[in-house]
């Protein structure tokens, strides 16, 4: 593997991160105000 390739690698997996990262971010805000979203916010 050359150093291209494992930059293309490496771009491609920390786009993956920060796009999973603001994925759980959006699900947490919008489980607040709405219970019908992905993630639930467990009662406290």
């Amino acid at each position: 593997m050359d150093f291209v390739s494992l930059g293309v690698v490496a771009l491609m997996s920390a786009a993956a991160t920060i796009a999973g990262a603001a994925e759980d971010l959006e699900s947490d805000v919008g489980s607040q105000s709405n219970p019908n979203s992905q993630v639930q916010l467990a009662p406290q």
